[in-house]
């Protein structure tokens, strides 16, 4: 995937690098991330580069970023949500089934 640090986690710029996006655009992201406080930013082992993990398990960023989108986009109303989600990509036969 390009630049990594030593212990195999990417950088801004390898992830750039295997992204259509500019190392500029990676960097501004991933600071918003890191307010959010999503990603913790770290030194890398050289350079000047910067190494960034998750700050939360998936399952709670999945979460917060959830709630965020039903209080912006569905006032509030988690059943919106669900009823746009239905509309716009409607389960087939077979996933139907699986439940």
């Amino acid at each position: 995937m390009g630049e990594r640090s030593d212990d195999g986690t990417p950088t801004p710029r390898g992830v750039s690098e295997s992204r259509p996006l500019t190392h500029s655009s990676i960097c501004t992201l991933l600071a918003r991330l890191e307010e959010k406080g999503y990603v913790q930013r770290q030194k890398g082992d050289a350079g000047k580069a910067f190494v960034y993990r998750p700050a939360k398990p998936r399952e709670s960023a999945s979460r917060d970023v959830l709630g965020r989108l039903v209080d912006r986009l569905f006032e509030g109303e988690p059943m919106s949500l669900v009823a746009s989600l239905l509309e716009s990509r409607p389960p087939s036969p077979e996933q139907l089934d699986e439940r």
